[in-house]
């Protein structure tokens, strides 16, 4: 689905989370009449006919953060499928049934449940000498949960171990990768935030409470990822 407005886009994708298909719906609290209505309103604000995938999924007030950071990793990034050749008159049944093995991963470690692994390719490695670039990012932003709404760390060797992509060494770089991270940290500008009013005070004293401000350095093979946070590499394997 498309859009050349952003508002639209974005209401669509609010009706999508909200509205359902009875035989789809977990925990549905939304009345027929009200998703017709609201339906023909998305169309017609969208100028066109509203498909698509829609699913509601309900889960306790306590626990809604994480059913919501769930259901939109489920919805935005699905598994990708992948095809191997077909048998052929001259492949033997055993030679073909090693073609397809039954279960495979290329990490020798799950991701802990709050990190997401966003970037691996090799897509730029004729500009980095043949490293990968590497991206991993944090799940929930700070507050959002008790317990996975806090900084991770992660030893990469231990989840990229296996043969063919074992990491040997990674450097921190800038989001795009354009520079080493030390690089730019030695000549980032610090803004002085200033409050106009006590109530603008207090809001920042709230908010300084509950953040993560201070950047865990990165210690190969060790790499610590606070809430909301996307930490980039240019890494090496074999």
């Amino acid at each position: 689905m498309s859009s050349q407005c952003g508002s639209v886009t974005t209401f669509l994708f609010v009706a999508l989370l909200l509205l359902a298909a009875p035989h789809e719906t977990e925990g549905s609290f939304l009345g027929d009449a009200f998703k017709n209505t609201f339906l023909q309103k998305v169309a017609a604000r969208a100028g066109r006919g509203v498909s698509g995938a829609k699913k509601v999924n309900g889960v306790p007030t306590d626990n809604a953060q994480t059913g919501r950071r769930t259901l939109s990793e489920e919805l935005n990034s699905p598994p990708l499928m992948a095809m191997v050749p077909a048998a052929t008159s001259s492949t033997s049944d055993t030679a073909h049934s090693s073609l397809m093995p039954t279960t495979y991963s290329a990490v020798a470690k799950a991701l802990p449940s709050n990190i997401k692994l966003v970037t691996l390719t090799n897509n730029y490695a004729s500009h980095t000498d043949g490293a990968y670039l590497l991206r991993l990012s944090h799940l929930y932003a700070a507050g959002e949960h008790p317990t996975l709404a806090q900084p991770v760390t992660v030893d990469l060797s231990d989840v990229f171990r296996k043969a063919g992509l074992r990491i040997t060494a990674a450097t921190e770089t800038t989001l795009t990768a354009n520079q080493p991270l030390a690089d730019f940290e030695a000549r980032k500008h610090t803004w002085r935030a200033h409050a106009p009013n006590q109530a603008v005070a207090e809001h920042f004293v709230q908010v300084k409470g509950r953040a993560f401000e201070r950047r865990v350095p990165f210690d190969f093979p060790n790499v610590t990822i606070r809430p909301m946070e996307v930490r980039t590499f240019l890494a090496t394997f074999e």
